[in-house]
């Protein structure tokens, strides 16, 4: 028999179908078949036909090729994930469990500190009129791309070791320091912040200068509101700035008329008059 031909036989008794294929046979047996739908000889030829075409396993052309394709009986299952579970397992490489009696607190914090203030293998002075500060250069060459181009460069710093700060208070370059070596700050007062951002603006110390923008955020009060404006620009923070200008328009029925606006009006006109225009832009919105 030619490939692909087939032969059927279908009885009201049995449900059992047999197709012969060259040399192939093949038997499929169904105990639940509506042996009634295939009642028809041209459905019954066309439904074989279509099993035929599926089953012509050593077939090379394209029609038997888009028909095993078309008709395949393999069962594809999707792969599911518990995206809770998958969560849970990341968190836990991420957060970590400080009731396990495995957990391990850092020390490593406490153990800068520890060797900013034992002096231990300290290679530089932070000279001040009245104090110095021992500190190393690989640390404030990290967090500070000025301390690191003084250090690698020629100046006297680097080979006398020692630098010279004329331009801070010995609080400030305390705190300063602190923040450099375990990246943590103490209670600080609105001027002493104003003075420790002016220090890490200085230096270049990015993580300090975000530090102090934010402490500056959560001190702003109606009597500093216009001083707070003032350094903003100076130090040309933008996002300081913004915060400063909000701040002023949602306290203005306050803050104009205040004595700190009024001066703030008579020694920085223009920057009064941009408040006040961002306040007309924000009535008549």
């Amino acid at each position: 028999m030619a490939f692909g031909s087939y032969a059927a036989k279908t009885t009201q008794a049995s449900n059992t179908f047999s197709f012969s294929f060259g040399d192939t046979n093949s038997s499929f047996q169904s105990t639940q078949i509506n042996t009634q739908m295939f009642s028809s000889s041209t459905t019954t030829q066309a439904a074989i036909s279509s099993s035929t075409d599926v089953l012509a396993t050593n077939g090379t052309s394209p029609l038997h090729l888009s028909a095993r394709k078309k008709h395949s009986f393999r069962r594809r299952v999707p792969v599911k994930y518990d995206d809770q579970k998958t969560t849970e397992y990341q968190n836990q490489s991420y957060i970590p469990d400080f009731n396990s009696s495995f957990y391990v607190p850092s020390t490593f914090e406490t153990d800068l500190m520890s060797m900013y203030s034992d002096r231990d293998f300290s290679d530089v002075e932070l000279k001040m009129d009245a104090e110095s500060f021992f500190a190393h250069k690989v640390v404030l060459s990290s967090r500070s791309p000025v301390f690191k181009a003084m250090f690698l460069s020629d100046m006297k710093e680097t080979a006398n070791n020692c630098v010279d700060i004329t331009d801070l208070s010995s609080e400030t370059l305390r705190q300063m320091l602190l923040f450099m070596y375990t990246d943590t700050l103490e209670d600080l007062t609105w001027a002493s912040t104003k003075d420790l951002y002016s220090a890490a603006d200085k230096y270049d110390i990015i993580s300090l200068r975000q530090r102090c923008t934010q402490l500056l955020q959560k001190q702003l009060s109606t009597s500093n509101a216009c001083e707070a404006l003032v350094f903003a620009d100076l130090h040309q923070n933008s996002e300081l700035k913004k915060m400063v200008q909000n701040y002023i328009m949602t306290h203005g029925r306050e803050i104009f008329c205040s004595n700190e606006w009024r001066s703030f009006l008579k020694e920085n006109p223009l920057m009064a008059a941009e408040v006040m225009h961002l306040k007309v832009l924000e009535v008549y919105k």
